[in-house]
Order: structure tokens, then C-alpha cells, then sequence
């Protein structure tokens, strides 16, 4: 069986490619094709002739996904299953005509059991929801699997069609899987609800595992990413045995994601010394109220004041989230946010506008304290978290600018004041126009990526930054 993978814009997906590595070892055929990179999409399905769609979607970009499930219906009779956080979150979606599976959870041991069964009783594949003879069946995630050893290195040949994919020299990975903290705004809390009873949430592959992998993929790549939610989780057990063999055995510079409260000057020296040139973290509000009861984070402007200070003092570069639009938010904590990354001098401040997607636990905190339109319904989330937020928020419009001008108020602070004043505009393409910019050139300097690479992904990830039509 032929599995298509299309995706819409122009990143690597580590979900996708860990889904075709395994597929492909029982015995299954993949491919990929990313549509903001294709002329014509319907031409490329007719050549890669494939026995199952399958389309990977978000919640906000699912408007596009339905669309184009329409679109291929009406030329081909192949079936089509939506995959990713939205049907995980949002299995109504199943209900849509053109859909006719989709795949909750995690997608090896579902997808390769449907692949398996096709030509005979697809109803009771674990994780998957499938219609058939106008019944939907629908069928419980299939057990964890415990030991992501066991599962092969991600299939990085996916993406061969897209030599600026391919070939850019940033290499993505992952550690673990799972996260064992409980923001309200992320989608792990409502994750580990559909995986209770179904082994392990948090998992992490062994040090040697993850060192093999590496060394398979050193000589290609300048600069590695771990994309683990919290890289520095289990320090003494995981994070310095694998920094010490990585020192020793791949010594490339990298990036991860760390969290405030954990990070001591022990933790911070041990990544320096395995060559991290930067790290990313969570601020996402300056007002502990906010943070602690709204965004459940559990952390204090102190720790976080203190984790970048250790940063700062040992050559470390730091990268911010940050959120605005946070239920009960003022437009003054939010411009403390701002004032508070430039004060702390960091090298790149992030900023999204909130998003109370489907399931998690924000979205019931919005529910209950009235922060959503009566109108709000699933189509309401715009293409990304940096457009539009579908709350209902007191002085939107001075949010949504503030979203747009935050990162040059943060690396230019004696533009702050008039900031403040322009917030107060209406919304308008030059503040869109500043972001892009800004953000572009943020990511190109922080994460050191090349001048060939930038022009390529800016060129078609613009819809990653517009609204919908």
C-alpha cells in the first residue's frame, strides 16, 4: 500500500517523517508533497498513484485540509484520512463528507494497522475513526508505544522533492516524547487524558539511541535543534550523560527549549560546555497572577529573571515565548511583557496572540469566563497564532498591533513609547509587514540560517503569517 503525505507549508514535520520510517520497515510505500511548494497539486497525486491520502492538519489550518479533501474528491476516488492535533482534538471532523478516517494520537502502530487490514475489516484499527456503509466507527488510541527505541530514525528522504528541505543545515530532532507539565494553553494535558490507562505519557529515547542517530546525520548538518517540549527534563538521569557523550562524540552547536525553574547554573555550564549556543524559553507573561492561575505555568517573573541572568553569564544566547490576548489581560501587563524582554536583554522575544484551542484547558477557562464570541465555532482560528485570536478581549485591535510590534520594542527599547502610541491605530498591512521582517530576520540570526535557506522558506511560508480569506 502507497501512503501521501501532503502537508501545506514548507517545514520539516518530524511527526510525518517518524510515521514513514515506520511504515515503510512493515513493508509499506511513502510519499510527500507539501502544496505552498506545488503548481499542481492534482498532477502530483495522479503521478504518485496512491492507495490512501493522507493529510496533515492543525486546528486553523483544518480549514484548508477540508478544502482540500473537497478538491481531490472531486477528481480522484482515493480515500482520504486527516491526520494531527486536530481530529486528535476536534474527531467531529469525521463527519466532514469529503473525510473518510482519520487517526487519533499517535500515528505508527494506527496507520501501519490500517495499512495492514485494508483490503479487509478496517473498522476496529485502534486509533482510527473510519466510515463505512454511512456508519462512523469509532475506535479507542491504541496503547503507547513505550520504547521509542523501537522505533527506526526518522525517514528524512520524505522530503526529497524539496532540496532547500533537504539540504538546509539545521537539523531538527527529538529526545522524548510527551511533556510532564500542565500549561492550560498547550495541547499535553488534554493528550495525557486520551492516553490514561495506555502506558506511559512521557517517554524518552536511551542516550546511545539518540547519539547513533546523530552520528548517522553529523557530516550533513552545521547545527542541531532539539525540539523537545523541555529538553533539560530528568537532568541527572537523561540530559548530563547525553550531554557528555554529545560533547565528546558530535560537538555540533545547538538549540533547545528549556524551562525557568529548572534551570541552574549546574544545568546551564553543562550545555555550554556541550557546545548550546542558545536556548528557548517560556516567559509567556511578566504578571505572575496571569501566568500561575490563568496559564496554569506553575512559575515566577523571579525564575525566569534568574535562568536568563545564569544564561547571559555563561555566553548562552536566549530566545523568549511570549503570549498576549491572555483572558483578563490588560494592554498594561501586556506592555510589561514586553518591557520586561527588553530589559533582560534577550536576543529574540517570540510573541502569539492566545489561542484557546479545542480540548485544552484554557478553552474551558474561556468557556466558563465568557471569553468566546457567541458565534465562536471551530473555524474561527485563523492559519496561525500570530494572525488573529478568536476571543473576546477589550481593546482587540491595540493586542493584535502590539503582537506585530513586540519583538522590535523588545530589541529596540527606546521605540517603546511609541509603540505605545501606535498600538492604538486600527490594524494595518505596515505593522504585518514589520513582524514578518522582524521575525525573519530573528530567526535567520539566532538559529544561524543560511541566506539560501531563509530566501526559500520566506518565499513560501507568507501564508503562514496571513489571515485567512
Amino acid at each position: 500500500m502507497k501512503l501521501l503525505f501532503i502537508q501545506k507549508d514548507p517545514f520539516v514535520n518530524l511527526g510525518l517523517m517518524y510515521l514513514s520510517a515506520y511504515v515503510k520497515k512493515k513493508g509499506h510505500q511513502t510519499d510527500l508533497v507539501v502544496d505552498s511548494c506545488c503548481s499542481d497539486l492534482m498532477s502530483e497525486i495522479k503521478k504518485v498513484s496512491p492507495g490512501i491520502i493522507t493529510i496533515s492538519s492543525t486546528t486553523g489550518i483544518h480549514t484548508w485540509a477540508l478544502d482540500l479533501a473537497k478538491k481531490i474528491k472531486s477528481q480522484f476516488n482515493i480515500p482520504i484520512m486527516l491526520g494531527g492535533h486536530h481530529p486528535t482534538f476536534f474527531p467531529e471532523v469525521i463527519n466532514d463528507p469529503n473525510i473518510d478516517m482519520i487517526c487519533v494520537g499517535e500515528g505508527e502502530l494506527a496507520i501501519t494497522e490500517l495499512l495492514d487490514r485494508f483490503n479487509s475489516d478496517i473498522t476496529k484499527v485502534p486509533g482510527i475513526y473510519v466510515k463505512k456503509n454511512g456508519v462512523v466507527y469509532k475506535n479507542d488510541v491504541a496503547h503507547n508505544i513505550d520504547n521509542l527505541d523501537d522505533l527506526p530514525f526518522p525517514d528524512r528522504n520524505l522530503y526529497c522533492r524539496y532540496p532547500f528541505i533537504t539540504n538546509q543545515e539545521n537539523l531538527r530532532i527529538i529526545t522524548m516524547r510527551g511533556c510532564p507539565y500542565r500549561c492550560s494553553f498547550c495541547f499535553h494535558p488534554a493528550m495525557r487524558r486520551i492516553y490514561d490507562g495506555k502506558g506511559k505519557y512521557v517517554r524518552r529515547r536511551s542516550v546511545a539511541n539518540v547519539i547513533e542517530e546523530l552520528k548517522l546525520l553529523k557530516g550533513k548538518y552545521k547545527r542541531v535543534d532539539f525540539q523537545d517540549d523541555t529538553f533539560i527534563v530528568n537532568f541527572n538521569s537523561f540530559v548530563k550523560p547525553f550531554l557528555e557523550a554529545y560533547s565528546k562524540e558530535i560537538a555540533l552547536p545547538f538549540t533547545c527549549c528549556v524551562r525557568a525553574d529548572i534551570m541552574t547554573e549546574e544545568v546551564v555550564v553543562a550545555l555550554k560546555n556541550a557546545h548550546c549556543h542558545s536556548v528557548k524559553m517560556g516567559i509567556e507573561t511578566a504578571d505572575d497572577n496571569l501566568n500561575n492561575t490563568v496559564l496554569k505555568r506553575d512559575l515566577n517573573l523571579k525564575q525566569v529573571e534568574d535562568a536568563i541572568n545564569l544564561c547571559k553569564k555563561h555566553g548562552v544566547k536566549v530566545e523568549t515565548f511570549n503570549l498576549i490576548g491572555i483572558p483578563g489581560e490588560t494592554i498594561e501587563q501586556a506592555l510589561k511583557t514586553m518591557q520586561f524582554n527588553s530589559d533582560m536583554g534577550v536576543d529574540f522575544a517570540r510573541c502569539a496572540l492566545v489561542q484557546p484551542y479545542p480540548k485544552t484547558d484554557l478553552e474551558e477557562y474561556c468557556k466558563e469566563h465568557d471569553f468566546l464570541e457567541i458565534n465562536f465555532d471551530i473555524n474561527s482560528f485563523e492559519n496561525s497564532y500570530f494572525v488573529d485570536s478568536p476571543m473576546k478581549l477589550n481593546n482587540k485591535n491595540q493586542f493584535i498591533n502590539l503582537e506585530r510590534l513586540f519583538g522590535v520594542g523588545v530589541r529596540f527599547k527606546f521605540l517603546i513609547p511609541i509603540i505605545k502610541l501606535l498600538i492604538k491605530l486600527p490594524p494595518n498591512a505596515l505593522f504585518d509587514w514589520i513582524f514578518r521582517v522582524d521575525y525573519a530576520l530573528s530567526i535567520k540570526s539566532i538559529d544561524k540560517v543560511s541566506t539560501k535557506d531563509f530566501i526559500n522558506f520566506s518565499a513560501r511560508a507568507i501564508g503562514f503569517f496571513s489571515k485567512k480569506k
